[in-house]
C-alpha cells in the first residue's frame, strides 16, 4: 500500500500542470470524474489558472460492476476543450465512459490523473506514475 499526503499530493499536481502546459492544450472547462476526481480537479484549476468546473457521475447498474450508468452530467460543455480528472484509475472503465459521453458534447477531451494500474482499460493524455499498489490519498 501506498500512502499520499497533502504534501506529495501538492507536488503530484504541479507536475501533473505542467505536463498540461508543455503540451499546448488549454482547457476550457476541468471535469472531475465522481468521486475520485474532485478534490486533483479543483487543484489542478489552481494551478492551471481555470475558472470553469464541473463535475460527471458514475455508477455501476450491476453487482458484477461490468455496466457503468452516469447519473449526473454537467452542462455548458458544447464546443469547449475538456480535460477529465480522476485520481486513480483501476480498470479505467468510468474514465472512458467519461470520456465517450463528453465527446458527444464538446470539441475535444483529454483526460488526467496521477496514477494508473498497468492493466488499465486506458491510458491518459496525462498521468504520473503506473503504480499496481493499493494508493490512499488524504481524501480517502
Amino acid at each position: 500500500m501506498k500512502t499520499v499526503d497533502w504534501n506529495h499530493c501538492e507536488q503530484l499536481v504541479s507536475v501533473l500542470a505542467d505536463q498540461v502546459t508543455v503540451s499546448g492544450f488549454m482547457p476550457d472547462m476541468l471535469i472531475a470524474v465522481a468521486r475520485g476526481g474532485w478534490i486533483p480537479a479543483r487543484l489542478l484549476a489552481r494551478q492551471l489558472e481555470i475558472k470553469r468546473m464541473a463535475s460527471i457521475g458514475l455508477s455501476y447498474r450491476d453487482v458484477e460492476r461490468k455496466q457503468l450508468e452516469a447519473y449526473s452530467l454537467p452542462s455548458g460543455v458544447t464546443e469547449k476543450k475538456l480535460l477529465v480528472i480522476e485520481d486513480r484509475l483501476e480498470t479505467g472503465k468510468s474514465l472512458i465512459e467519461a470520456i465517450e459521453l463528453l465527446q458527444q458534447q464538446s470539441a475535444k477531451v483529454c483526460s488526467a490523473c496521477f496514477y494508473i494500474r498497468s492493466d488499465s482499460l486506458i491510458r491518459p493524455d496525462f498521468y504520473l506514475e503506473e503504480d499496481d499498489q493499493e494508493i490512499v490519498f488524504p481524501w480517502d
